[in-house]
């Protein structure tokens, strides 16, 4: 009979159910916890806050530090390395991308405003650490458990570290609201942020004279080239551009905004073209394609924001740049068939 009468509707017989019993049940499929209220995270365009056990999840897991002697609170996870990013993506696919703009962003603003700092430790030995005012300088860690000692490890350091990175983005909101409050007429060129981009250089390399587009570069030198992932380092060069521009917006005027942007981005664009040499000169792996990534990625931002004189400049720069690098390469392998 259920097969007669209730076939159509998903009936099926079972020995183990009565001849005298038929049993119903409702399934729903297809629903994450991220749709449930209480453990959804806040979506500010929806008017929705933190769900309540999403928002208690996270008041322990943001304890977490790398060593647990130095972790106030004991992981819920079976694993204690569960709540970060990289080792278990997040429940909600937004809210994942959230935090590693997150880290982004404290990668950049930690390397640009001296945050995180290559120090001298003892005659030879130099680490990248967490100094900030008024606060003991915190020894930054990686995935392995060894000290960071390399640039491309201080991205790995704060990415096992939530700690850390919501530190420095306290420490820079705090500061950049200080800035914006004390008396004085504050303009974009004479910022905080301008003058520590100004001075940007790498102690580990040598190398002074560094544009925005050299802290995403800088990466590709230093990873091993079996594990650079050049997606994050497109992902840390909107993050800065986007970082910059939201900043610049606190203190520009509307109509003036786009073109002070514009003009900043063309300067840090002609100064990475004049640093590419630099690159070319002290390795040996092609940095081409990951150069016109970077330089793309700028030059899209500019066209969206229809800035048409400086995106036909910039568009220029990188044509150049990119055949110059070419026949570099090209003269490279014909010296070295000779």
């Amino acid at each position: 009979m259920i097969a007669k009468e209730l076939g159509n509707y998903g009936g099926t017989p079972d020995e183990d159910i009565p001849l005298n019993m038929i049993m119903f049940y409702q399934s729903i499929y297809g629903l994450r916890a991220n749709k449930l209220s209480k453990f959804s995270p806040g979506c500010a365009a929806e008017g929705r806050s933190d769900g309540e056990y999403y928002k208690a999840y996270y008041e322990v897991v943001s304890q977490i530090k790398p060593k647990s002697d130095k972790t106030p609170v004991i992981t819920p996870h079976i694993d204690r390395n569960w709540h970060i990013v990289s080792a278990l993506p997040d429940l909600d696919e937004e809210n994942q991308r959230r935090q590693q703009r997150e880290i982004y962003r404290a990668f950049a603003l930690g390397i640009i405003c001296d945050l995180v700092c290559y120090s001298k430790i003892s005659e030879g030995k130099y680490l990248y650490r967490l100094e900030l005012n008024d606060l003991e300088p915190e020894e930054f860690v990686v995935s392995n458990g060894t000290p960071c000692d390399h640039y491309y490890e201080v991205l790995d350091a704060l990415t096992i570290n939530p700690v850390a990175v919501q530190t420095i983005l306290s420490y820079m909101k705090e500061k950049f609201a200080d800035e914006r409050n004390s008396s004085g007429k504050l303009d974009f060129e004479h910022s905080y942020l301008r003058r520590q981009i100004n001075e940007l250089a790498s102690i580990e390399y040598g190398k002074a004279g560094l544009s925005i587009f050299d802290v995403a570069l800088l990466l590709k030198v230093s990873t091993p080239s079996a594990e650079f992932d050049k997606t994050v380092g497109k992902g840390i060069m909107r993050e800065i551009l986007t970082l910059i521009y939201e900043y610049a917006q606190t203190m520009v005027l509307e109509a003036d905004l786009d073109g002070i942007y514009g003009k900043f981005v063309l300067e840090q664009f002609e100064m990475f073209d004049k640093n590419i040499d630099w690159y070319m000169d002290n390795w040996k792996d092609n940095f081409s394609d990951y150069i016109n990534d970077l330089m793309r990625i700028a030059v899209s931002d500019i066209e969206r924001k229809k800035l048409t004189d400086i995106y036909e400049k910039m568009r220029k720069i990188m044509k150049e740049s990119s055949k110059k690098r070419e026949a570099r390469v090209l003269k490279s392998i014909g010296e070295g068939g000779e």
